[in-house]
């Protein structure tokens, strides 16, 4: 009866942990910290109300390895994106009050930057655009302004300087020595022309022939 009676407390035992395990395994809550030396892996969703990420997050490279955020996602340390980084809102605005570094090319279907651009030194630090390139302020070009089109044309609704960043005329020329206008063709026998529109409209041009001799006639250059 003895031995009966022990066998049952047993059993009840045993099954009253199997219980207690399997609720556990089922939902776990605890209301205090969790803390681990190691790493602390969840196979399924976790849904925090808010996180403090001290030393990084790394998202694996599974198909669920993402992190989600119905509100604000703030950082206050570096923000590494080794894939896309998509925005999916109405607006899609991406801010930083810093510099925005990109590595390769950009498409923007259009751009405004406000406070300028400066294109750096390596082979493809370009900006180019499929139409129109419009500046409210000023295009400094350290380098070299090469038109590709078949007009190769450069149009500006002020004036033109060279060697001067205030030009007082249409078109402006300064330097510390002789100030030298320089007309050259490329076509054999073709030589330089300048030409005039008088008061009156009628159009003159001045021309050099190869004795060295200056004209200065009613006509086009062209």
């Amino acid at each position: 009866m003895k031995q009966q009676k022990f066998l049952t407390v047993v059993i009840s035992t045993i099954l009253s942990v199997l219980f207690v395990t399997m609720v556990a395994q089922a939902v776990s809550t605890i209301s205090t910290n969790i803390a681990t030396d190691g790493t602390l892996s969840v196979t399924g969703n976790s849904t925090l109300t808010s996180a403090d990420i001290g030393g990084g997050y790394t998202a694996g490279s599974g198909t669920g390895a993402t992190i989600s955020a119905a509100g604000a996602l703030s950082i206050n340390g570096d923000f590494a994106v080794n894939g896309y980084a998509t925005t999916t809102a109405a607006t899609g605005n991406i801010e930083t009050a810093g510099t925005l570094t990109v590595v390769g090319n950009s498409v923007l279907t259009s751009a405004d930057i406000g406070g300028g651009y400066t294109a750096g030194s390596g082979s493809g630090s370009t900006l180019s655009t499929a139409g129109v390139f419009s500046l409210n302020g000023n295009l400094n070009v350290n380098g070299m302004a090469t038109t590709t089109a078949s007009s190769g044309q450069l149009a500006t609704q002020g004036n033109i300087g060279t060697g001067t960043t205030t030009p007082h005329a249409e078109l402006t020329a300064s330097g510390s020595a002789t100030t030298t206008l320089y007309l050259h063709s490329t076509g054999a026998l073709a030589g330089g022309c300048l030409q005039l529109e008088g008061v009156g409209g009628t159009v003159f041009r001045m021309y050099a022939t190869s004795s060295g001799v200056a004209f200065f006639e009613a006509g086009t250059c062209k």
